[in-house]
């Protein structure tokens, strides 16, 4: 009987281990992507410009990234359906149209869950 708790206990951190990194805002996408790439920022700011996305159902946005002991990064933020099939793009830090997971609307996520997801950050270096 352990040893099926054990088994099932080690299945699920894998599977919860091996889920998609998901993502609420585009700040946060944005900055897992930079963290992938070693390039650490201390803020991404994300202004929406509407004259971009007039008439249409594409939506831009500049970015404004914020690196230590360097001046702003500046880049554009592109999805090509409302707020779907994104990419960013940073040109000064060699970063060209680098797509971004699809947004997932923010739940709560049960205690248990977060905990588990926050160990297996810390275990991967991610957190």
């Amino acid at each position: 009987m352990i040893i099926v708790c054990v088994a099932c206990v080690a299945l699920a951190s894998v599977a919860l281990w091996l889920r998609p990194r998901q993502f609420t805002t585009f700040s946060d996408a944005i900055g897992y992507s930079l963290i992938q790439h070693d390039i650490g920022y201390e803020q991404i700011y994300i202004d929406h410009s509407w004259p971009n996305t007039v008439n249409t159902i594409r939506y831009a946005a500049n970015l404004d990234v914020r690196l230590p002991g360097r001046s702003p990064i500046y880049g554009q933020l592109e999805c090509r359906i409302e707020r779907t099939t994104c990419f960013y793009s940073l040109p000064s830090l060699g970063i060209m149209n680098e797509p971004l997971p699809d947004l997932v609307e923010e739940r709560e996520s049960p205690v248990w869950l977060l905990w588990a997801e926050d160990v297996l950050d810390h275990l991967a270096g991610r957190g």
